[in-house]
């Protein structure tokens, strides 16, 4: 399906919901305005049956018509919160799909400044970052999914699976739609809730309390009883069982108000929970980690909705619960027990369902989008029409490039603005997609499985004292230390050792290079600096200078944003300087 053919269906769509909305609310203003008119009406019939009481049997018509028409309010409001939903899926989806989705969605600010040695460098979260553009989740469960998933790069295993699961998501769009408009309120579904609800302390947990519970349940419902049949006991023994009830349920009221604070979120999440294994059960999956999540999901769904709603309701009589502390108690700490593992689990694959979701959405947009190759038999990032994922297909420029065992490093040179550091930006990025199980913005990629570290972005502090080199040789630091594990390091590097004098810069890069290649990394670096590009010619073949050249048309610098192979040879600093007016 091409581009066009897929923005024509995402709008079409949009249009059919959106007026489906529109009729849904004029519907619904309408019934609210009929509901209005019989409320007068009934107040009219109440005021002629004070004069005539036969007006009364005329006021049964009205409540039917009544309760009518709130059940029918009811519906009405569910399928406009429906179109809404859907309504907005399209919407996000156009705009995309547009290329105009900056300042729309989550942006994942909360995940800044994560502790990956890539992750601000690569603008994964903020405001136009890779995780606005991605994340369609509903739940807070999630964003942290699809969050860990882009800053923690999968095996080739993990990512085979994952990739399944994607495209068959991806091709999917009814259910994505259907999990899309499932009712939600972000701020109640809360999954640790859950987690405190079923680790908490058992309400009765000695068979002397339960035993007591029981007893005094046995003699409070006996009186009861006795008064209807009319000959119930005494008032002092009434008084005295009503007051040892009572003290009996005073001694665990703490405990069982714990557990009823921490059931106002778990309904939300549980509800939900089972609003999810209501769409997915009737959904057949050929990928073997959807069919998983879906048993997973089924599990963690211990009770149908309706139940969780009537537990919930139970919880909030107080009085309900006085008497009948010694029935319901244990039967909710069975239940609390039984399904401690099974919800947490089931929680878990409701975040990977909603990450796979997301990538499934970039998929869709992005049908142009391959899915790469995982090789685990050897270390190598080739590709071929490689563009960054962000920018928008008329603005996207492709790029070749290999990295491997026998090409470890290119060193990329380049006047200002021609396009280096976006090159960087564009290697890592497709990487944490394809690290992560998601198509990537390439023709054809070749990956394998690698630690991320990067080095472009450098702070000093005046509160630490720390200087801009120092900064950059702490970064660097932490980039040598990946190496240290079991994958293979994508180092990208922009500006190699830059906030000290040239000499040093030059032994000190030299130096670094060394290490990084001859511990098995592959990656770029990029310079102004053109001393630097001779360390090319030292590393005997490992290596290769390419760059990004610029051109002078009419007085103004153009670039293509094509990377050649060789040392850039011109230059544009005193150009621009001159151009605004700094030099003569």
């Amino acid at each position: 399906m091409h581009t066009p053919t897929i923005r024509s269906n995402a709008e079409k769509c949009l249009d059919r919901f959106t007026e489906r909305s529109a009729e849904t609310r004029r519907l619904f203003h309408l019934l609210e305005h009929h509901t209005k008119t019989q409320k007068i009406l009934i107040f009219a019939v109440i005021g002629l049956a004070v004069f005539d009481p036969t007006m009364a049997f005329i006021l049964a018509p009205f409540f039917i018509l009544q309760m009518r028409a709130v059940v029918v309010k009811i519906r009405l409001r569910r399928q406009l919160d429906r179109a809404s939903l859907a309504t907005e899926f399209y919407r996000r989806a156009v705009k995309r799909i547009e290329n105009h989705w900056i300042g729309d969605g989550n942006t994942g600010a909360q995940y800044l400044g994560a502790d990956e040695v890539f992750a601000d460098d690569l603008n994964l979260f903020g405001n136009g970052s890779l995780f606005q553009f991605l994340c369609a989740s509903q739940t807070s469960i999630g964003d942290n999914m699809l969050a860990a998933w882009l800053t923690q790069p999968a095996n080739a295993d993990e990512i085979r699976e994952r990739q399944s699961a994607v495209r068959e998501m991806s091709n999917n769009l009814d259910l994505r739609e259907q999990l899309a408009v499932l009712p939600l309120d972000r701020g109640k579904f809360q999954p640790q809730a859950v987690a405190e609800w079923t680790s908490a302390p058992e309400l009765l947990p000695s068979r002397i309390a339960r035993a007591t519970a029981f007893a005094l349940a046995v003699a409070f419902a006996s009186v009861i009883l006795s008064f209807f049949g009319g000959f119930g006991p005494g008032v002092g023994i009434t008084i005295l069982i009503v007051i040892l009830e009572l003290a009996f349920y005073t001694l665990f009221r703490s405990r069982l108000r714990s557990i009823r604070s921490h059931a106002k979120s778990v309904h939300a999440t549980l509800i939900y929970l089972s609003l999810v294994q209501t769409v997915l059960q009737k959904s057949s999956f050929e990928s073997r980690h959807l069919s998983n999540i879906r048993c997973m999901i089924a599990a963690g769904a211990v009770m149908p909705p309706w139940r969780v709603c009537a537990v919930y309701r139970f919880l909030m009589h107080e009085p309900l619960l006085a008497i009948l502390l010694h029935q319901f108690v244990p039967s909710v700490d069975r239940w609390r027990r039984a399904c401690a593992q099974p919800a947490d689990a089931g929680l878990l694959a409701l975040g990977e369902l909603e990450a796979i979701s997301s990538l499934a959405q970039y998929s869709f947009i992005r049908p142009e989008a391959t899915f790469p190759t995982v090789v685990d038999t050897e270390k190598c990032f080739e590709a071929i029409g490689l563009a960054h994922p962000l920018v928008g297909a008329d603005q996207r420029v492709e790029n070749d490039l290999q990295l491997n065992s026998t090409s470890q490093l290119l060193l990329v040179s380049g006047s200002n603005m021609s396009g280096k550091s976006t090159m960087l930006r564009t290697v890592g990025v497709n990487a944490v997609l394809a690290l992560c199980g998601a198509p990537v913005c390439a023709k054809q990629l070749r990956i394998s499985p690698f630690s991320i570290g990067t080095a472009m972005r450098f702070q000093d502090s005046l509160d630490n004292r720390t200087s801009h080199f120092y900064a950059v040789i702490v970064r660097l630091r932490r980039v040598m230390d990946l190496q240290e594990g079991k994958r293979p390091l994508l180092f990208l590097i922009d500006e190699i050792l830059q906030g000290t004098n040239s000499h040093d810069r030059i032994r000190g890069a030299e130096a670094v290079v060394r290490k990084l290649i001859e511990r098995g990394g592959v990656g770029l670096i990029t310079t102004h600096d053109l001393e630097l590009t001779r360390i090319a010619d030292t590393l005997g073949g490992r290596a290769a200078n390419v760059h990004f050249a610029d051109t002078l048309m009419n007085g103004e610098i153009r670039f293509d944003y094509k990377m050649r192979p060789g040392v850039v040879e011109s230059r544009n600093a005193l150009t621009l300087m001159r151009k605004m007016r700094l030099i003569d």
